[in-house]
């Protein structure tokens, strides 16, 4: 233990919110949230392509144009952005998130995202694809393995599967720093 007042304190790669509750963070690396990604556009793709055929039929994929109409906007630019925003206030995750044991988090409370935090984090998408993926690429070097979005929203990307918990609940956060946690209750055995 160092006794310097002025020395920077020891840190790891867990969080403040999960050292108070004795949790270590496992943070998802690049390969698993590549391949929840394809999961989920293959997802969204099953269900957008049968839309836009049934409103625009086949000349829909034969068109130079960018966008057909208001549908096209509708199905595939509203309805993800909806669906994707969803899931991420529901459950945590994406359906490929999901199956491969991800979540999405709040990076100080490790709790569910707030609805702005998700709207920011999915607008982030944009400059984090234009900036030719470099806003993706961005977690290779990151400590915590945040994206740009990520970042711009305040949000982790955690893995859940022999590790953390889902998604914490609202009623209980842990304590923080300086705070005394109230004592855990001993539960009963039946006999």
């Amino acid at each position: 233990m160092n006794d310097n007042p002025y020395a920077a304190p020891a840190t790891s790669i867990t969080d403040a919110a999960a050292a108070d509750a004795g949790e270590r963070v496992r943070y998802c690396t690049f390969w698993p949230r590549v391949l929840a990604s394809v999961i989920d556009n293959v997802l969204l793709a099953a269900v957008t392509v049968p839309l836009c055929l049934a409103v625009y039929g086949l000349a829909y994929f034969e068109s130079s144009k960018h966008i057909e109409g208001p549908a096209d906007v509708g199905i595939n630019y509203l309805l993800p952005a909806v669906v994707i925003i969803g899931f991420w206030l529901w459950v945590g995750g994406t359906p490929g998130k999901l199956w491969l044991g991800i979540r999405v988090v709040d990076g100080r409370t490790h709790g569910r995202l707030g609805f702005g935090q998700a709207l920011i984090r999915y607008v982030g998408y944009i400059p984090s694809t234009l900036a030719l993926f470099l806003g993706f690429l961005s977690m290779l070097w990151h400590p915590r393995r945040q994206c740009w979005h990520d970042l711009m929203a305040g949000t982790i990307v955690i893995r859940t599967k022999g590790g953390l918990p889902p998604v914490r609940t609202p009623g209980r956060r842990p304590a923080r720093r300086g705070q005394v946690a109230p004592p855990k209750l001993p539960q009963e055995r039946s006999p």
